[in-house]
């Protein structure tokens, strides 16, 4: 796991699948992307049947519409029904910096009622997958191992080498051009309007392209939502304190959690603050590969583990044993959580140039003049002072004054948020929700990071879809998702005392 890693959150975690074959496409798109490379190009045969890949090209700048062109990247999977619906679903990645590609063969699956009537349309943001990705190659080979100060000092050294590779073409890589990036593509590809799925940063994107396009927009579904307000990671430290301590509750009313893993929150404090005082380095047999996956545990890394744990409703499982353990010195099942976390969907191939241009242009501003030390509340992270750091250098331009200001919509809006998310949490859904006049806010009580693929929000998204209508939707099922009990782990009080049964005793058992 590499540094630059520790310093960011992904928004989104998401679950492996596989997709269903489908008939003929529509007719929209079909004349301008070719069909997807097949089995003996790739080794794998497409996501569906009749799949349809390739690159559409936009301006740079477009403000200068005949100037420097980009590649954007889409995937088109076509709509079971021979005669489809002429607006399709566009599945919008968080990150920032995710390629929505990428996690495709990964969530399909669960939007198969949608596709019975309509195309999903995957694309690749520009700066992300295959739309000019902003990967900043300078980061590779990034040792963990590292003391905190110098691992700092490489990362500084590596990002300003991107930006000087890149130069001020980074300010093109901010929300409002992708916003534009949507509208150009849907004409091209004939579409009427977009049905959106949005996830975390995903739901910015959708936002902006709501405000800017609302003609272009038939109904929109924002799962976690990530305001421009969030200000990452401004907020982020103490939403996932909130998240952390109600796994800590929960632990606390289950009698066997409690006797066992009582008081998690204060367990995992103390171990911060000795951290702080002494890092120390931690190595294990990757739970995957079986290689040597090495970690400096610092209170950063320590914090990060916690955090990318609370995105996954089953990692968070077994949290209560892994801090127990750590409060006992023994941090391998943090650092298995760690590397278990750093291969999800939320968290994996997350180009960091794309990243730190949207990040630092539009959520810094939100408290580059506020205290840093007020945010700093999640086990000594210092995940503020490490970011404000980086943007401090890294380019910045201007936005559109309008940008998700002043913002209102009639769009047909349906809000999905986790009660036990660490990083967009419900009350960013409630923070917008009054500027949205046609809307519906419906929380998951054991719901993480994105519930789109959990219970029967599959099903709610695809009703709701169908007939863009709000008022005959009923939610109430998502409020049945409930948390999973924690991992208990091996009781090894009652092993020991097996151990102290009398030998006379087991004989006359036996």
């Amino acid at each position: 796991m590499s540094l630059r890693f520790l310093l960011t959150y992904g928004f989104l975690a998401l679950l492996v699948g596989a997709c269903s074959p489908a008939n003929s496409p529509g007719q929209a798109g079909v004349a301008t992307l070719p069909m997807c490379p097949g089995f003996a190009e790739t080794g794998k045969p497409p996501l569906v049947h009749r799949a349809r890949c390739g690159s559409l090209a936009v301006p740079l700048n477009h403000a200068e519409p005949e100037g420097e062109k980009l590649p954007i990247q889409v995937l088109l999977l076509p709509a079971i029904h021979p005669t489809p619906k002429k607006d399709p679903l566009v599945l919008i990645a968080g990150g920032p910096g995710q390629s929505a590609i990428k996690i495709a063969e990964q969530i399909c699956y669960k939007f198969e009622d949608v596709r019975k009537e309509r195309d999903l349309l995957f694309i690749d943001q520009r700066g992300t997958g295959k739309s000019y990705p902003l990967n900043c190659p300078q980061l590779d080979g990034l040792s963990q191992t590292l003391p905190a100060a110098e691992q700092e000092q490489r990362l500084h050294s590596a990002l300003r080498a991107c930006i000087a590779d890149e130069g001020e073409r980074l300010l093109f890589f901010t929300t409002p051009h992708a916003v534009q990036d949507l509208e150009a593509i849907r004409q091209q590809l004939g579409y009427s309007q977009f049905n959106l799925w949005g996830v975390s940063y995903g739901t910015r994107v959708a936002l902006a392209y709501q405000q800017a396009y609302p003609n272009s927009v038939r109904t929109s579904v924002l799962d976690g939502v990530a305001p421009l307000s969030l200000a990452l990671p401004w907020h982020a430290e103490a939403d996932a304190l909130v998240a952390l301590v109600k796994i800590d509750q929960a632990c606390a009313e289950q009698d066997e959690c409690a006797s066992r893993y009582s008081k998690l929150r204060d367990q995992a404090e103390q171990v911060a603050e000795r951290l702080l005082a002494n890092a120390k380095t931690v190595t294990i047999e990757h739970p995957l590969t079986r290689l040597p996956y090495s970690v400096e545990m610092t209170p950063a890394a320590f914090a990060s583990a916690l955090r990318m744990s609370l995105y996954s409703r089953d990692l968070t499982r077994i949290l209560p044993l892994a801090i127990h353990r750590a409060a006992q010195e023994d941090f391998d099942l943090v650092v298995a959580l760690m590397a278990l976390a750093e291969t999800r969907g939320s968290f994996a191939d997350i180009s960091m140039g794309m990243h730190y241009t949207v990040v630092c242009n539009e959520d810094y501003p939100h408290y580059a003049k506020r205290n840093a030390e007020a945010s700093e509340v999640f086990l000594h992270s210092r995940s503020v002072d490490s970011m404000k750091k980086i943007c401090d250098f890294w380019p910045r331009g201007e936005l559109p004054d309008s940008y998700l200001t002043r913002f209102t919509s009639d769009v047909p809006t349906l809000l999905l948020s986790g009660e036990r998310d660490p990083v967009t949490p419900p009350r960013w859904a409630e923070n917008i929700l009054p500027r949205l006049s046609n809307a519906q806010h419906w929380v998951a009580p054991g719901g993480h990071h994105s519930i789109s693929l959990e219970g029967c929000t599959a099903q709610l998204i695809a009703r709701f879809i169908q007939h863009a209508d709000l008022a005959a939707l009923d939610g109430s099922c998502i409020t049945r998702i409930k948390p999973l009990s924690p991992y208990l782990g091996v009781d090894q009080a009652a092993l020991d005392a097996l151990d102290t049964i009398p030998a006379d005793r087991e004989a006359h058992h036996d």
